[in-house]
């Protein structure tokens, strides 16, 4: 690891300061190794706080945002190194991977290279992919499935592609797992059982229903009595016209 630069009038770094990470600049020097520093004037928030910072937390700063930039070259450097049409691995967690096709995006006000997500391959859970739930309601999937369908780009950091030479392998088990030979997972919306499907009619009734006696958003209410009647009135009608039993080839709830 490089060594931080020597501290002397005029040094810069980058310290938190409120909610914000401003640029701070060295004045003078206070005692052996203790500094007065201010808020650099071009900073658009605290511009001109000032605050007395130790020799060694000026180094540690300094430091960390030379390790932080290293970082960001070598993302850069990954994308720049890929090419269009290629096929990448992000890898999520746990050796949950999603497979991508490299297109050309625009990010940051630039033209760059970024991943397409196209598929799933690898260790996710039955939780992460479409499914129905016995009270009747559906889940569509987890964040990658919903970029996937969405035709969403990303560009994730080089550390989490597959693909690049910085990849951070996962330790136990998932760590022999090798995204480019898996199939991907299937992630064709299941049908509801019947029961699932029945569940999601009726639940869809009470929703009427709780719609029926809340709040209308936008609407002014100036008697109440007659607006809680209305309500009261309009779920009655909704329960009154209520199938407890399923038609037989009903129609098969939405989602």
């Amino acid at each position: 690891m490089a060594v931080a630069k020597k501290i002397q009038t005029g040094t810069t770094f980058h310290s938190s300061f409120a909610d914000g990470n401003p640029l701070w600049r060295v004045v003078k020097q206070r005692g052996e190794d203790t500094w007065d520093c201010v808020v650099d004037a071009n900073e658009p928030d605290w511009a001109g706080t000032r605050k007395v910072f130790g020799g060694e937390e000026i180094r540690r700063c300094i430091a960390a945002e030379a390790m932080w930039n290293r970082f960001a070259l070598r993302n850069a450097d990954f994308w720049d190194s890929v090419k269009e049409g290629d096929t990448v691995h992000y890898h999520n967690a746990f050796g949950q991977f999603v497979r991508g096709e490299v297109v050309r995006d625009f990010r940051d006000g630039k033209r760059t290279l970024a991943m397409r997500p196209t598929a799933l391959v690898g260790a996710w859970k039955d939780f992460d992919l479409p499914r129905w739930y016995d009270s009747g309601t559906y889940s569509e999937g987890c964040y990658n499935v919903r970029q996937i369908a969405e035709g969403n780009t990303m560009q994730p950091n080089s550390s989490c592609m597959w693909e690049s030479p910085d990849f951070s392998r996962p330790n136990g088990p998932a760590a022999d797992i090798d995204p480019t030979v898996l199939e991907p997972i299937d992630l064709t919306p299941p049908e509801p059982t019947e029961a699932q499907a029945e569940a999601a009619r009726l639940l869809g009734i009470l929703e009427s229903i709780r719609v029926a006696v809340s709040h209308k958003d936008g609407k002014q209410v100036t008697d109440f009595v007659e607006e809680y009647r209305e309500r009261i009135l309009e779920a009655a009608r909704i329960v009154a016209n209520v199938r407890l039993v399923p038609e037989e080839d009903g129609p098969s709830p939405k989602f």
